[in-house]
Parts: C-alpha cells; structure tokens; sequence
C-alpha cells in the first residue's frame, strides 16, 4: 500500500527486495513491539536514518547493522551478509 503525502508516495510497508538480514532485523523489532524512534535512540541514530533503512533507501554500514542486531538481541556477521555485501 503507498500513500501519497504532501512529500509524495511513500511506502506504508517494508520494501520486498531488502537483504534478508534487514528484513530479520525489522521482524524482530516489530515483534519486540519496539518503535523505531526506540531502536534508533539505542543504538544512536535518528529515527529517520532508520526509517531509510528499513524501506531500503539507504544502506547501513557493518557497524550501525551490528549495533542494531544487538539492540534486538542478536548478533550478525559478515557471512550472513553474502559475498556482495561484504
């Protein structure tokens, strides 16, 4: 579903090609039911880098996906990222 705002469509839920451990880490939020002002503030960022990351319009760096996994309680490391995303 997209809604159109005064900014233009903007989607209402998660992109479907994100990398799995992106969608691993938003599952895990919602299910946490966790915001992601809260999960920002935890691992230091702004709510607003991490709405672009979950809808996929930008990508983390290895170490903002570690911190965001731990938040979460878990931990990622580079093999679960696959030879491109290295």
């Amino acid at each position: 579903m997209r809604q159109v705002g005064r900014r233009g469509p903007r989607s209402t839920v998660t992109s479907p090609y994100h990398h799995p451990v992106i969608a691993r880490l938003i599952r895990a939020r919602k299910s946490r039911h966790l915001s992601q002002t809260e999960v920002a503030q935890r691992i230091g960022v702004g709510v607003h880098t991490l709405n672009s990351w979950e809808i996929g319009r930008h990508e983390p760096r290895m170490s903002m996906l570690t911190a965001w996994a731990e938040v979460l309680g878990f931990k990622i490391s580079l093999a679960d990222l696959g030879p491109d995303q290295r």
